[in-house]
């Protein structure tokens, strides 16, 4: 188990209207991360993640 802490958290600019915070974890194909959308995410179409990893919070 690993814990990663806030203060190592990457935070980008996604669009005009969502916040993104990626959490790195020692395991290259493993990260998590939490979003704040504020308005319409994406402007047009969807998003979808298509490969994933178990996570546990």
């Amino acid at each position: 188990m690993q814990i990663v802490k806030s203060s190592e958290k990457r935070e980008h600019q996604v669009g005009d209207s969502a916040v993104v915070c990626e959490y790195e974890t020692a395991d290259p194909t493993l990260g998590g991360a939490t979003a704040l959308i504020q308005g319409r995410y994406p402007a047009e179409g969807y998003v979808v993640n298509t490969r994933v990893k178990q996570l546990v919070y």
